[in-house]
């Protein structure tokens, strides 16, 4: 018996065979440094956009909390 996975939103059409799906690696979990001049934060607006002037702050402005 095969194994499925799912993946995206759900949906018929994101279940697929687990034998098939690409191994994670730690590497695709790393956070990714934002670099531009400007980062957005949240669903969109101009109240989200900052200036990307301190890593740390701009790196806990990446993180998602409930």
């Amino acid at each position: 018996m095969s194994s499925m996975t799912s993946t995206g939103r759900g949906g018929a059409g994101n279940i697929s065979d687990a034998a098939k799906s690409p191994r994670i690696e730690p590497s695709d979990l790393e956070t990714p440094t934002l670099k531009t001049p400007v980062v957005t934060t949240g669903r969109g607006g101009s109240g989200n956009m900052k200036p990307n002037i301190d890593p740390v702050e701009t790196r806990a402005r990446q993180d998602v909390t409930p």
